[in-house]
């Protein structure tokens, strides 16, 4: 399979969705561990 192949333009469009997805997910979790970590740290603060 080469580039001009029609189905290895296929295969690049779905491996691009799957991987912006991918990043998608991995920054939703990053976020959340950060906010997690931030309201433990305030919650042990205020103890």
């Amino acid at each position: 399979m080469n580039k001009k192949d029609p189905e290895w333009k296929l295969e690049n469009e779905w491996l691009q969705e799957v991987l912006n997805e991918a990043r998608k997910q991995f920054n939703e979790n990053r976020d959340f561990k950060e906010r997690f970590k931030k309201d433990a740290i305030e919650t042990h603060l205020q103890n």
